[in-house]
């Protein structure tokens, strides 16, 4: 008997069994019946709106790696110029001090600000390091003009990733999050999907038992692994 999907199912779990099942149908060959097509055709979209959503939920994750980077550089920054306050060559202390002033000015707390106000003083940071009448303390610090170029680059790529996260999370506030849209695919299979072919596959077995067969495979394999991920979460009994 085919089984149901096990509601504890994961959102990537449900759509790549989903995929999976979708190809069995496309390959099984069985167009004339027609309740069975506008079954899978439920199937086929539900899963593209909550592949659709994954992707998205994909893009805050990268946001936050993005923005982590950009803290490491400014660290980077912040740490190495502190450092040359202490450097025996006058030259390289006073260029230190010149260029610490201004970053001392910031102060690593910018690196806990939330993410508009940290692009914007990192914006101004980095207009004012640029300024020409540094370009010689810039210099004298080795090391500093690159590290420099890297908080930028760190800033630039930041940037390009939020504003493509927020293009999509003005989508995906007109749209169901994925979990909603896991659970409703879910319902489409467990309800609509198995009983039916259930029903059909033990009428006709020449006809639909090699769906039938496919799929009760492909849920199995998906339920064994949700059964499995849920036992080693438990913990042993004393």
């Amino acid at each position: 008997m085919i089984p149901k999907i096990n509601n504890k199912s994961r959102n990537a779990e449900v759509d790549g069994t989903a995929k999976r099942m979708i190809n069995a149908w496309n390959s099984a060959g069985i167009a004339d019946d027609a309740h069975l097509t506008t079954i899978f055709n439920l199937v086929d979209a539900g899963e593209k709106k909550l592949s659709t959503a994954i992707n998205r939920s994909k893009a805050e994750s990268q946001l936050e790696e993005k923005d982590e980077v950009r803290d490491n550089q400014f660290r980077l920054l912040y740490n190495l110029v502190q450092g040359a306050l202490g450097h025996p060559d006058p030259l390289v202390r006073t260029a230190a001090e010149k260029l610490f002033a201004i970053l001392d000015r910031y102060s690593l707390s910018i690196i806990k600000e939330n993410y508009v106000t940290e692009s914007s003083l990192i914006g101004s940071l980095l207009e004012e390091l640029s300024d020409a009448s540094l370009e010689t303390s810039v210099a004298a610090v080795s090391g500093c003009a690159e590290l420099i170029a890297s908080l930028k680059a760190a800033q630039d790529d930041f940037e390009n990733v939020r504003t493509a996260y927020e293009s999509e999370k003005d989508l995906d506030s007109k749209t169901d999050n994925a979990t909603t849209l896991k659970k409703q695919l879910v319902l489409v299979i467990n309800k609509k999907l198995v009983p039916y072919l259930r029903v059909v596959s033990e009428n006709d077995e020449a006809k639909y038992g090699g769906l039938a067969g496919t799929l009760t495979q492909i849920i199995a394999d998906n339920n064994a692994v949700v059964k499995k991920r849920i036992a080693d979460a438990e913990p042993v009994a004393d």
